[in-house]
């Protein structure tokens, strides 16, 4: 009975000299690919503008929310609503300073 081949065995030639072949043959190995350093803190920055202006759309939802609850329970002047929604605007723009 003939034993049967290992194709690893196959693995030991890189080049085949009767033709031009290449056979590169892998068990277990690992790859890694480096970003440029911009690009990765470009991508950071990214996410951090993408997180914050979640949390700033999320914090004007909730002041519309009260808004319209303090106009049907007080009675609430449109100029005092547009101070503040500016003023919002101004405080999401200072804490994503800060976070930066």
């Amino acid at each position: 009975m003939k034993p049967e081949a290992n194709p690893m065995d196959e693995c030991n030639t890189i080049f085949d000299k009767s033709s031009i072949r290449v056979r590169i043959c892998i068990e277990d190995g690992s790859l890694t690919f480096a970003d440029d350093p911009f690009e990765m803190a470009h991508h950071f920055l990214m996410q951090v503008q993408w997180q914050e202006a979640l949390i700033a759309a999320s914090r004007f939802e909730m002041l519309e929310e009260n808004i319209k609850m303090l106009y049907r329970t007080v009675l609430l002047p449109p100029d005092r609503a547009v101070d503040m929604r500016n003023a919002l605007a101004l405080k999401n723009a200072e804490l994503y300073v800060q976070v930066r």
